[in-house]
């Protein structure tokens, strides 16, 4: 126990250490050009998804005078960008260090850390897509874990204090992308310049058939999910968010797998789960024919448009799915324990679509059999949320981007 103890202090001193010998790279790094005509982007654990891979792909097919990179450390994922002609490198690959430090213009969506150290980037305009919008309570510092968990990171007082001067001065957005000027307030905790712009991923509910197929057909796994799934005469998807408060929620949502099971057999229907990250289940879904777990590796976003219905619950999917003109079920079955223990709600689906809200296992089968019945959202606050997020105008931003920001921070 002894030594678990020293070893943890150690660890915490030798992260000060590092973290303040870190400072010292800006003034160093600075003295290297960076160049408006090179753009970096990165998504989530280095994968190709979200924001940042939209507006990538629309990016180097409709600014070809610029050079785009993908920044990540997965291999997979560089070796299939690779194989369609775009540019792909690791981090601290010789090119790809390269190109992170001449870059002029950086483009993530969750954190600059998924490119790189912040210090490598104290001298480019930096754009935070972001990844999610209300209708939970946005920020880390309102889950109910977060003091928790740097409590743990850092135990003492002067770590604590270099950490935070360290997050001020390096680990900042210059810009922050948001789609409604609705969604404002929900963004105080966040740094960056607000941009009010449509999310890049919204670009698949403007896409044709041909054009949503090439971007599934990017891997082996999309094409796959795609065939399986085209059989079925309809299609539902359960995308719920995190519980911080409870991960593995999935027994306590779907209480009678075999009735569910069967509603979709006699509808020939599928109904596809696709969990968050950070969801972890026990429940096998093996001997149902009718409900099949999506890999977690598989962008969702150019299968959307192919959906026939959203079920759903606090996640900011349903405002982006709004676009499909399709029906959203809000299943909230743990309303008043997910506030309790997990976030608060700057939105309550209850409030905003009544009429497709299931609080309870019974209500939800009920949705379910009359899902030909379903109506578009029609409370008034509902209206108002879904009708503020702003369509994708990737010319719009663009031309921001290189005619007016540039300008700007070039005067």
């Amino acid at each position: 126990m002894k030594g678990k103890i020293y070893l943890s202090k150690v660890t915490e001193i030798l992260k000060s250490i590092r973290l303040v010998f870190s400072l010292a790279i800006p003034y160093i790094i600075q003295i290297i050009p960076r160049s408006s005509k090179i753009w970096v982007y990165g998504g989530r654990g280095g994968y190709f998804v979200d924001n940042t891979k939209y507006w990538f792909l629309w990016t180097t097919e409709h600014e070809p005078d610029i050079k785009h990179i993908w920044i990540s450390n997965d291999s997979a994922t560089i070796s299939m960008l690779r194989k369609r002609n775009l540019e792909a490198y690791k981090p601290f690959s010789m090119r790809g260090f390269y190109f992170i430090l001449r870059a002029k213009i950086v483009f993530y969506t969750h954190g600059a850390t998924t490119i790189i150290r912040p210090v490598f980037l104290k001298t480019a305009i930096k754009f935070d897509f972001f990844h999610g919008i209300p209708l939970k309570t946005m920020g880390l510092g309102v889950t109910k874990t977060f003091q928790q968990q740097f409590d743990a990171k850092f135990k003492y007082t002067l770590s604590k204090k270099i950490y935070r001067y360290y997050k001020k001065k390096y680990v900042y957005n210059d810009y922050l992308v948001i789609p409604s000027k609705l969604f404002t307030k929900m963004f105080t905790d966040f740094s960056g310049e607000r941009l009010f712009v449509g999310y890049p991923r919204n670009m698949v509910f403007q896409l044709g058939k041909k054009e949503l197929l090439k971007i599934i057909n990017f891997s082996q796994e999309g094409t796959h999910f795609y065939n399986e799934i085209k059989k079925y005469s309809r299609r539902y998807i359960y995308m719920p968010t995190f519980r911080e408060g409870k991960p593995d929620f999935i027994k306590e949502a779907f209480k009678d797998l075999r009735t569910l099971n069967d509603l979709m057999i006699e509808q020939n229907a599928v109904l596809l789960l696709k969990l968050h990250p950070y969801t972890k289940t026990k429940v096998s879904f093996d001997e149902y024919s009718n409900l099949k777990i999506v890999n977690n590796q598989i962008d969702i976003y150019p299968f959307l448009p192919f959906i026939d219905c959203l079920i759903s619950d606090y996640s900011s999917i349903s405002l982006d799915y709004y676009f499909s003109n399709n029906p959203i079920i809000f299943y909230v079955f743990d309303l008043n324990e997910f506030i309790k223990t997990s976030r608060a709600l700057d939105f309550n689906p209850v409030q905003i679509a009544n009429e497709t809200t299931a609080q309870n296992w019974n209500d939800f089968l009920i949705l379910l059999k009359n899902i030909d019945q379903l109506t578009l959202i029609n409370d008034q606050m509902g209206k108002e949320l879904f009708a503020s997020n702003l369509r994708p105008d990737l010319e719009k931003l663009s031309n921001i981007i290189k005619h007016d920001l540039l300008k700007l921070r070039s005067s």
